[in-house]
């Protein structure tokens, strides 16, 4: 028979064991249920948070949309591949050189009244090319300043075309037309001789081809006339 003192350190080693597994048992469900609690709220968080973002962007598209409410809006246009205009391309440089495009409504005159015909700009270059506006050519014969050849009243039909850069200076480089060299515009005196407040004789210039770049396109508005005295009567 197993002494008394034996059975009493079973009957406490039991109570300790019965004491303790159900504390264990109960702490591991506890975190387990903590762990499934954590895994359900954090897609619940990221999903009311993407409905807020969603509910914020319908806010601001809506904010969007009332401002065209009563408006034309053309997204019920069709349109036809764009007419294409480079001419500025040929005459302009930096901003002012872009392509025009202009698109026409496919429908013709059926629904002209809302869907208007668009036009939209494109840069030439995607390197502008320089402009000087400060340069002042004097070889341009009607642009700023220079007489016209002696005894023409027009200037030739041969196209002029003068130097802008010293080409020895951009070797490596990529530039434009525009940079290198201006096409003068044709030019012709269409006035008798007329005198200004400063006493001096001028006569009126008009553009009979035009130049480029910008600061050469057209001939100056009126020239010094070669004669000292004044003929209102002089030859055109």
């Amino acid at each position: 028979m197993p002494s008394i003192s034996h059975q009493n350190l079973q009957k406490r080693l039991l109570r300790y064991i019965s004491r303790r597994k159900p504390c264990k048992y109960l702490l591991f469900i506890q975190f387990g249920i903590l762990a499934l609690l954590i895994g359900f709220f954090i897609p619940v968080m990221l999903l009311l948070d993407n409905s807020r973002k969603q509910l914020a962007t319908m806010k601001a598209e809506h904010r969007i949309y009332q401002t065209y409410v009563g408006s034309i809006a053309l997204t019920h246009c069709h349109y036809l591949y764009p007419q294409k205009s480079e001419e500025l391309c040929d005459k302009q440089c930096g901003s002012s050189a872009y392509i025009v495009l202009r698109y026409e409504n496919s429908l013709g005159n059926k629904i002209e009244s809302t869907c208007p015909s668009l036009i939209q700009t494109v840069p030439c270059h995607q390197k502008p090319a320089r402009c000087n506006q400060k340069l002042q050519l004097r070889q341009c014969p009607g642009v700023n300043g220079i007489h016209l050849l002696k005894n023409l009243s027009i200037t030739p039909l041969t196209i002029f075309k003068v130097p802008l850069l010293n080409i020895s200076t951009i070797k490596g480089e990529i530039v434009s037309a525009l940079e290198l060299f201006a096409v003068c515009p044709r030019c012709r005196i269409y006035s008798h001789s007329y005198k200004k407040s400063d006493n001096t004789c001028y006569r009126q210039l008009e553009t009979v081809r035009e130049g480029w770049p910008e600061q050469y396109r057209v001939c100056d508005s009126e020239i010094l006339s070669e004669n000292k005295i004044c003929n209102p009567y002089d030859a055109l």
